[in-house]
């Protein structure tokens, strides 16, 4: 479509009746659906341009987000293990410190029980002396269950549960 004619007859009034006719070029209408055309499409391009920068963008600062929530993730993983382990460390001190203990405590007390038991032969006939040395062996019998629960308690018994008389 180059070109466009018209014919038209158009009453004048007192001038009579007049037959016009018009020619004209399509270039401008052409040229305006030309325009429109290409501005559709950089419009397109422009919307899908904006929607790849800014989703590109969205998805970066994402995954920037998501490495560091890993990291803390991972960072306070390695501090609970650290806790864990010095946890474990403290325990495994205090049980070998529990455990050197018990053992310079049950030492003496095994010679004090056996020379209240000598006591107990030697002075059988005065009572308040065998009351001494009796009391001697039940109270180094106490300390030793005492000091025998305690280092089962270390080494990872299960401490045995059950009443007990609190005058004792």
């Amino acid at each position: 479509r180059r070109a466009a004619a018209g014919l038209s007859h158009v009453d004048a009034g007192s001038l009579g009746r007049w037959g016009v006719a018009m020619v004209t070029s399509a270039e401008r209408v052409r040229d305006r659906e030309y325009r429109a055309r290409w501005r559709l499409a950089l419009g397109v391009l422009f919307a899908a341009a904006l929607v790849f920068v800014f989703g590109t963008a969205a998805l970066r600062k994402q995954r920037r987000g998501l490495l560091l929530e890993r990291e803390l993730a991972l960072s306070a993983l390695g501090r609970e293990r650290d806790a864990e382990l010095a946890t474990a460390t403290r325990a495994a001190t205090m049980g070998t410190l529990a455990m050197g203990i018990a053992h310079e405590i049950s030492t003496p007390l095994g010679v004090i029980a056996g020379r209240a038991e000598q006591l107990s032969s030697r002075v059988q006939g005065d009572e308040r002396a065998s009351r001494a040395a009796q009391a001697i062996l039940e109270q180094a019998e106490r300390i030793r269950r005492t000091i025998r629960g305690f280092l089962d308690l270390v080494r990872g018994k299960t401490p045995v549960l059950g009443n007990t008389d609190p005058a004792v």
